[in-house]
C-alpha cells in the first residue's frame, strides 16, 4: 500500500529486489515522497494517525529511490554540543570512556574531547632502520 508521511520520522526500510527488507533504514519526513509499505504496517502507520493513504488522485510525487549509503571513507566532524545527553554518552561508551559519573553534557563533552586528543604511546614500538624494510 502506498503511504504518506504527514506526522514525526519514519524509520523505512524498503524491500530489496531479492524480497528479503535492506538492512539500511531511510528516515522518511512529514513531506517526503510517498513509499510503499506492507497491508499490515500501512493500517498500523494509519491507525496511529502518522501517515496518509494515497491513491492515484492524491498521489502528486514518485515513490522515493531506495538508496544505500556510500561507505565513508572519513567519519564527519560530529558537533558535540548539538547533541543529546543520551547520544553524547552512547558515543563515549563507544570510544571506551566510563561513562557511570559523567552526569552533565559538558562533563561527557569534555571526556569524549580528552579521549579524541590523547596521543598514542609509540615506546613500544621496534626501532626499525631502512635496512630492516621488507620487500
Amino acid at each position: 500500500m502506498l503511504v504518506r508521511i504527514i506526522q514525526t520520522t519514519y524509520g523505512y526500510r524498503p524491500i530489496l529486489p531479492d524480497g528479503k527488507r535492506s538492512h539500511y533504514v531511510i528516515p522518511v519526513r512529514r513531506g517526503d515522497a510517498p513509499i510503499e509499505v506492507e497491508q499490515a504496517e500501512a493500517e498500523r502507520l494509519l491507525s496511529l494517525g502518522v501517515a496518509e493513504e494515497v491513491t492515484e488522485k492524491t498521489q502528486t510525487v514518485q515513490k522515493p529511490v531506495e538508496t544505500i549509503p556510500a561507505p565513508v571513507d572519513e567519519p564527519e566532524e560530529m558537533n558535540l554540543e548539538a547533541m543529546s545527553f543520551n547520544d553524547l554518552k552512547a558515543h563515549a561508551q563507544s570510544l571506551g570512556i566510563e561513562t557511570g559519573k559523567l552526569r552533565s553534557k559538558a562533563a561527557l563533552i569534555e571526556a569524549i574531547n580528552n579521549a579524541e586528543t590523547e596521543e598514542i604511546p609509540f615506546s613500544d614500538l621496534p626501532d626499525l632502520t631502512a635496512e630492516d624494510l621488507i620487500d
